[in-house]
């Protein structure tokens, strides 16, 4: 065989190797972009949600403070009083049960640990 068809195939093989190593950069470079933007929709879509229960909490919590502000004025016996006070604890409890999920599945989401 002649030198220079050894050398040959070895430029050719050269160059095959240095086209599969481009094909393989660029189609890694595909599949992070298409990854990224699910990544940045399913963020999107998460903010929306979150957002909306936000509001949600938000308009429970001003619910019962306005709860609070009227108790004195609706009820004049102490046990109805004690009764309505339980009511707002109740749904203060309720809201931040509700917070604590959502900030556990946020963590959960971000890979973070639901204790820190």
């Amino acid at each position: 065989m002649p030198d220079w068809l050894g050398e040959g195939m070895a430029g050719a093989a050269a160059g095959g190797l240095t086209l599969a190593l481009t094909l393989l950069g660029v189609l890694s470079r595909i599949l992070y972009m298409e990854l990224r933007g699910r990544m940045e929709r399913a963020e999107r879509a998460l903010r929306r949600q979150i957002e909306a229960a936000e509001e949600a909490l938000r308009l429970r919590v001003e619910r019962a403070e306005g709860r609070i502000d009227e108790v004195h004025l609706r009820f004049a016996r102490r046990d109805d009083i004690a009764r309505e006070l339980e009511g707002i604890r109740q749904a203060f409890s309720e809201v931040f049960a509700e917070l604590r999920r959502a900030n556990e599945g946020i963590a959960a989401l971000r890979g973070e640990s639901a204790a820190s």
